[in-house]
């Protein structure tokens, strides 16, 4: 029963840091940028859209180096 509830609490982390997270941060920081500004250059807001590998990257160190810890 434990090992059940484990790979479910593993997929609700992943959906949690590797979507929800990088997607309400990448529509704060895309309002954010084009707020107040007359011409908005494309390469300003493509740093957002690298979020999700760059949280993925971060997720997986995490992931890595708890579970090396934890054993």
């Amino acid at each position: 029963m434990i090992r059940k509830r484990n790979w479910i609490l593993y997929l609700v982390a992943f959906l949690f840091f590797g979507f929800v997270i990088p997607l309400l941060s990448v529509e704060f920081e895309i309002e954010k940028a084009t707020k107040d500004q007359p011409i908005v250059d494309n390469f300003t807001l493509l740093y957002t859209y690298f979020r999700f590998p760059v949280w993925w990257f971060v997720g997986i160190l995490q992931f890595l180096i708890l579970r090396k810890f934890i054993n």
